[in-house]
């Protein structure tokens, strides 16, 4: 299993790597709730450190989603020309009713 190290800061997530090539997985945050300075720093640090951060089973808005890719610097304004929704959905898993 790989390392996991325990961040301090409101949640204290934890930063699990997924291998020697790269990513992570963050555990322990709510991504509907504010995050922390101190979160925030753990949060950049790791995306700087793993270039690919994997946050599990998160409801959240696209509001939400919008504040928490802040966190990381300015948002490119790249947008589905299909649908007036701030996000683009990407996936490798077939789901006919979604426009994307």
């Amino acid at each position: 299993m790989p390392d996991t190290v325990t961040m301090p800061g409101q949640s204290k997530i934890a930063i699990t790597s997924l291998s020697d090539a790269g990513g992570a997985e963050i555990s322990g945050i709510d991504l509907r709730q504010p995050i922390d300075g101190a979160t925030a720093d753990a949060l950049r640090q790791a995306w700087l450190e793993y270039k690919v951060l994997v946050i599990r089973n998160q409801e959240i808005t696209e509001d939400e989603q919008e504040r928490f890719c802040r966190l990381f610097g300015e948002l490119a304004g790249l947008k589905s020309q299909a649908t007036a929704t701030k996000t683009l959905w990407v996936t490798n898993r077939e789901e006919p009713d979604r426009v994307t």
